[in-house]
């Protein structure tokens, strides 16, 4: 609900409830799986550019 609140992931008022479809679940999945494989990538590069004392 903290997603919903934030605006972060799309709902409908039904009365007093809040549904949530299943395209915007599926919408913030994606996008994090996204999020996560570009941040998996640049650690990936940052690894592979730090040299440690003796590895010259």
């Amino acid at each position: 609900m903290k997603l919903v609140d934030a605006g972060t992931v799309e709902h409908v008022r039904v009365g007093s409830h809040r549904r949530i479809p299943v395209r915007a679940i599926a919408k913030y999945q994606r996008e994090r799986q996204a999020e996560h494989q570009e941040a998996a990538a640049a650690l990936e590069e940052f690894r592979s550019n730090i040299t440690f004392k003796g590895d010259l």
